[in-house]
């Protein structure tokens, strides 16, 4: 360093070239140095690295042991029972009963207020798993959590029962006061026979005939129950007749409806807007519409005047219905007076056709059938009227 220093300070140009380049080469030769250092110091860190990573997953897998085994103390510490006995509310729980229990668990009731018009509204229904007392001596009811078929997706072509409950996955554990009473769930078929002893409201009473997958949203027809219900004599009280349900469309498809009827495009909206504008234009019932015979006419008439009175007494009961009621009646008098249009002109084309004279003829001449029944909606095919004749 004192000779290049040296050779620096002096004036001449070259020696002091000469010195640059003196230094350049040794700068090279402390960085190949340094990259040499660094490439043996990667070469030793490697195996520590490998060391590292292998400690982290030791530690991982220790930590989740140690998980295990406090769950496994958990597990063992809790004391399992068959059913619990609630003196302050008179009813027993036991493994496999359906339960109402509260939706904002911890919170007690005030005394003040009242009684929800649906459980359903305050209340889960869960269907228990498990009953212990916890480490802390708390009593504890597990169980799997049921839903109505309004709270989950559905398509619009599926149908429920109206009082219908669904299984689902999921599990959860709620504290014994949070129970408000038991509930039961049946087979539909075993729901039309009867009631099992110790229930004392029917709608405390459900119908369970489907499960539903709340991850993949998918529904399956069965009912994994855990206790099935006995219909055994003593614990089942049986009906005198059976009872008949009937299931109701799904909540998507009354939206879809009600949208398409709202809707003034929509082809049922188009529809419904026709009918009233007939209703409106049509006149009254004709006072000289030929009937197709006297005892049909008659008939005719009465069956009119018979449709229309119930009609007319339900519209001043009702109010909203009586439109519905005139329209009614306006249809079925357009109805007849079509009717018997067509019949003059097929009575009047065998007027004018020669019929040969002969006992059979005469027999269907006079043979005739009353078909005035046709006009009235729904109903059914009469007996023969008697014999009469139209000419």
């Amino acid at each position: 360093q004192k000779r290049l220093l040296s050779l620096a300070s002096c004036d001449d140009p070259e020696a002091e070239i000469q010195a640059q380049l003196v230094l350049a080469e040794q700068l090279t030769l402390e960085v190949t140095a340094a990259a040499e250092t660094s490439k043996e110091l990667e070469r030793e860190l490697r195996p520590l690295r490998n060391n590292v990573k292998r400690l982290e997953a030791e530690a991982l897998k220790c930590l989740e042991a140690k998980d295990a085994a406090a769950a496994a103390v958990s597990a063992l510490d809790r004391v399992q029972y068959r059913n619990f006995y609630l003196p302050e509310k008179r009813y027993t729980i036991a493994l496999g009963n359906f339960v109402y229990v509260s939706k904002n668990p911890g919170v007690k009731p005030s005394k003040k207020s009242k009684a929800p018009a649906r459980m359903l509204d305050t209340y889960h229904v869960i269907q228990v798993e498990q009953l212990f007392v916890d480490v802390d001596g708390k009593r504890k009811v597990g169980g799997v959590l049921l839903r109505e078929p309004k709270d989950t997706f559905q398509t619009p072509t599926q149908m429920f029962y109206p009082n219908e409950l669904a299984m689902t996955e999921v599990y959860d554990e709620w504290l014994l006061q949070d129970c408000a009473g038991r509930c039961f769930v049946l087979d539909p078929e075993v729901y039309k026979i009867g009631r099992p002893v110790g229930c004392r409201s029917e709608a405390d009473v459900y119908i369970g005939c489907h499960t539903y997958n709340t991850v993949t949203q998918d529904w399956t027809l069965e009912f994994d129950r855990r206790a099935q219900t006995s219909t055994q004599a003593g614990a089942f009280d049986l009906f005198l007749e059976p009872k008949t349900l009937v299931k109701v469309p799904s909540v998507y498809r009354k939206n879809v409806e009600t949208e398409s009827a709202s809707t003034p495009g929509s082809a049922s909206g188009k529809k419904k807007q026709e009918q009233a504008s007939r209703a409106q234009k049509s006149p009254g019932p004709s006072a000289a519409a030929t009937p197709v015979s006297a005892k049909a006419g008659a008939a005719g008439s009465a069956a009119g005047s018979a449709a229309a009175t119930p009609r007319s007494a339900s519209a001043k009961r009702k109010g909203s219905k009586g439109k519905q009621a005139v329209d009614g009646s306006v249809i079925l008098q357009k109805k007849k007076d079509r009717l018997n249009k067509k019949l003059l002109e097929l009575l009047e084309v065998i007027r004018l056709q020669p019929v040969p004279d002969t006992a059979v003829n005469r027999g269907l001449m006079t043979d005739t059938v009353d078909i005035s029944y046709i006009l009235h909606h729904g109903a059914t095919k009469r007996a023969v009227k008697s014999r009469q004749s139209l000419t």
